[in-house]
């Protein structure tokens, strides 16, 4: 993992009209936000240049965006639109201030460091097959160490179901690993071919 200053992301970030007092600004720098954005780029393994837009908005309009981009009827802490990763990272990230506030209360958490415990989860060893007429993939989804077993399961089933209600005939599985290990997969692919 390199270190979060080797990277080369720019970042602007913009503040919805209507939340000149809210908390969240109260409690967080454009600095602060940067520099957590740039954690998490390091702990996803993203190295190379990019532009990640940050827009802070209201309840409103993360539902509107929620119900426009995901079909989802509710606001949601965090959506990421991500435009593309090669050459550079083109993306915005839309943080809604209102449920960020609300999940750091109810965890009893100070708000600055709940915006900083966004979890990243990553997906790789990505493999697939076909036999007749059904078809398989199986991944790894590496979950912060910080999770529960519980609640790695929960987001595991959720994402396998999400998968097969999307292609009619698939068949996913899914291996947890923490966010900090590697599985024998690598390992093994590497002794096979000695």
């Amino acid at each position: 993992m390199k270190h979060p200053s080797a990277l080369q992301c720019t970042f602007s970030l913009q503040w919805a009209e209507g939340l000149k007092d809210c908390s969240l600004k109260a409690a967080l720098s454009g600095s602060r936000i940067k520099a957590c954005l740039k954690e998490a780029l390091a702990v996803a393994e993203c190295e190379g240049p990019g532009e990640i837009n940050v827009r802070i908005v209201d309840a409103s309009e993360a539902l509107a965006l929620n119900r426009t981009y995901r079909h989802k009827a509710y606001a949601t802490n965090v959506l990421t639109f991500a435009y593309q990763s090669e050459p550079e990272l083109m993306a915005d990230l839309v943080l809604c201030a209102p449920v960020l506030e609300a999940e750091a209360m109810e965890l009893n958490r100070p708000l600055k460091d709940h915006f900083a415990h966004q979890d990243v989860i990553r997906f790789d060893h990505v493999v697939t097959r076909k036999s007749g007429q059904r078809c398989y993939v199986e991944l790894h989804m590496h979950m912060p160490a910080s999770w529960s077993l519980g609640r790695a399961a929960a987001l595991r089933f959720n994402v396998e179901q999400a998968l097969m209600s999307s292609m009619p005939g698939l068949r996913a599985t899914i291996e947890l690993l923490p966010s900090n290990m590697e599985s024998n997969f690598a390992t093994h692919a590497e002794s096979e071919k000695h």
